[in-house]
């Protein structure tokens, strides 16, 4: 890791221990052996989020080819089946940023996850949430062109006021879902008024940002 890669580390690490700090959570950095659950305590991580369920596995991507990724990919690996556990990766400047979607193709994603959802309602609740992600970011690119975390997005969502804390509970709720069956989890009930819920604010977002029709 360079001396830049190093400090922008630093930089987010702050950042996030002060955000999870307000919500209950304990950051330890560079935890040792001793500190990690058996099954990760060979593998060296950037820091661990304590103190609430789930526990966080934090890391940091300094640059999408380093070798920090391989290690994210395995820690995702040992993540399978332990709902009590999820990854949180946070993206350096180094990464690349990502690209604004076509409001189309979210309007698409949507009607292909409420499709998807009286069939394989944990496949319509990865689709839905990443279309979720994509009509955020193009309400507001800036705070959103890297990848996003999963409560990181609903508590964005919840302070532009898109969604109420009502609504932001159950979405908090329904991320550790979404992580859980991103990790293997495939065997969890997803409540299926809220997985609606969800393609229904992706669907009211990607009209917002379409605006009125000029007139002519």
């Amino acid at each position: 890791m360079t001396a830049v890669e190093s400090r922008e580390e630093t930089r987010l690490l702050d950042w996030y221990e002060d955000r999870v700090r307000r919500t209950g959570y304990r950051l330890v950095r560079a935890p040792s052996p001793d500190q990690l659950p058996e099954f990760l305590q060979d593998l060296p991580v950037d820091a661990i989020a304590e103190g609430r369920s789930p526990s966080v596995v934090v890391e940091v991507a300094t640059s999408p080819t380093s070798r920090s990724l391989q290690r994210i990919d395995l820690i995702r690996e040992r993540l399978i089946g332990r709902p009590d556990w999820v990854l949180e990766v946070l993206y350096t400047r180094s990464n690349p940023e990502m690209t604004e979607v076509d409001p189309g193709d979210i309007s698409h994603a949507a009607e292909r996850a409420r499709r998807l959802s009286g069939q394989d309602p944990a496949a319509a609740l990865l689709v839905a949430w990443s279309a979720l992600e994509a009509a955020a970011r193009r309400s507001d690119p800036s705070a959103f062109n890297k990848p996003t975390g999963s409560f990181e997005l609903v508590d964005h969502l919840v302070s532009m006021g898109d969604l109420s804390q009502e609504q932001g509970l159950r979405f908090v709720r329904l991320a550790r879902l979404r992580n859980a069956v991103s990790h293997g989890q495939l065997d969890l009930p997803i409540p299926l008024d809220q997985l609606t819920e969800v393609i229904d604010t992706v669907e009211r977002l990607s009209h917002e940002d379409t605006g009125p029709t000029p007139l002519d």
